[in-house]
């Protein structure tokens, strides 16, 4: 008489016992709302790489923080917030090396202000002033107004000069122009002399407004993004067009920034991504809704275009600017983040929220 056991179906004796790593239901169907042994892992898009530390709340006051920006050196945070019942709204500034505030006083601004590069002090903000248009009559108007501030020794204005001009505002790297946009007809570009404010240049190539403008980092190009689909790569001492590409019109241009080494122009139209390599004329181009996990509303490219930082429902995420890859996010937040800027390393990253909060945040990679 054979010793031996019979086998079931599954390749285990039928009267062997169980072995010590499995239980005797594991055969049996499991519950719906029995928990797991072993939670899943995470996919792969969903695993953070990237650490989001709180460092510093800067300020909280009941007014939408609209614009925040970092100084080239790091040193100052300005953030645009409404100013009282006018039109216009005012910028607060904080030094980020004590985190204290500095208090500034008649500082108007409409649409936007830019941040001198050299020196690290002066801010330049256009705002519409209400002047009487002819001596002889009572008939007045708006006129743009360009003030330059002093952003360290608090004084009210440097310069103060009645100049057709609006936001976008940007300076050249080095300092020396400004580039706006032209108040009276917004498909023009126009550059001036940062000391005297004095007009340098027009620029006519678009054919609709004109929404966001940048210097590359050697100063010798400005790219800028219109309504009329077009991208264009412009030279700043001929006025003449080096390089363009059509998006194909039907998407209106949110973000636009230069890399670092001059080489990547990173456009974000709708809720497409560009990626657009003026040199080699390529374009990349990946759409926000596939990449992403969740829905996200861009704030700010890091000025590396390494990251791209999202508004999302529950807070704001970061996320691989070439691929859309998640690299990081923080939820939690009941008041929705409204603006948001990287500094010049990428290292720091300050929001502002609709409820007047201004958070410091450090950017630690873990991969």
């Amino acid at each position: 008489m054979s010793s031996k056991l019979p086998y079931r179906p599954s390749g285990e004796a039928s009267g062997a016992r169980t072995p010590p790593h499995k239980k005797e239901d594991d055969d049996k169907p499991r519950r719906w709302d029995e928990p797991p042994e072993k939670e899943p892992p995470w996919p792969p898009e969903n695993e953070a790489t990237l650490l989001l530390v709180h460092k510093r709340q800067l300020m909280c006051v009941a007014k939408e923080a609209m614009r925040i920006k970092f100084s080239s050196s790091d040193e100052h945070i300005a953030v645009m917030m409404p100013y009282g019942l006018g039109h216009w709204n005012t910028i607060y500034e904080w030094n980020t090396n004590n985190y204290k505030r500095i208090i500034h006083l008649d500082i108007k601004v409409s649409g936007d202000f830019a941040l001198a590069p050299t020196p690290d002090r002066a801010v330049v903000a256009p705002y519409q002033k209400w002047i009487q248009i002819e001596r002889n009559t009572n008939a007045w108007g708006l006129r743009p107004v360009i003030t330059i501030f002093d952003l360290e020794r608090r004084k009210n204005r440097l310069i103060r000069e009645y100049l057709d001009i609006q936001g976008p505002i940007t300076y050249s790297p080095d300092g020396t122009l400004i580039a706006a946009v032209d108040s009276k007809d917004t498909s023009r570009i126009t550059i001036c002399d940062a000391q005297s404010l004095q007009l340098v240049m027009t620029i006519p190539h678009h054919t609709d407004e004109v929404t966001h403008l940048a210097f590359s980092p050697d100063g010798i190009s400005l790219a800028s993004l219109s309504k009329d689909g077009w991208a264009r790569l412009t030279s700043v001492h001929l006025g003449r067009t080096l390089r363009r590409y059509d998006t194909g019109g039907g998407r209106t241009p949110k973000m636009l920034q230069f890399s670092l080494d001059g080489e990547l122009v990173a456009c974000i139209w709708g809720r497409e991504v560009n990626l657009w390599y003026p040199e080699t004329g390529i374009v990349n181009a990946y759409d926000l809704n596939t990449v992403r996990r969740t829905e996200g509303w861009p704030l700010c490219i890091s000025p590396d275009c390494k990251y791209l930082a999202c508004r999302t429902e529950d807070g704001f995420d970061v996320s691989d600017l070439l691929t859309g890859t998640f690299r990081g996010d923080l939820c939690g937040d009941t008041a929705a983040v409204t603006s948001a800027a990287f500094s010049s390393t990428g290292r720091n990253l300050v929001i502002g929220k609709m409820n007047g909060e201004i958070e410091l945040y450090e950017v630690i990679t873990v991969d």
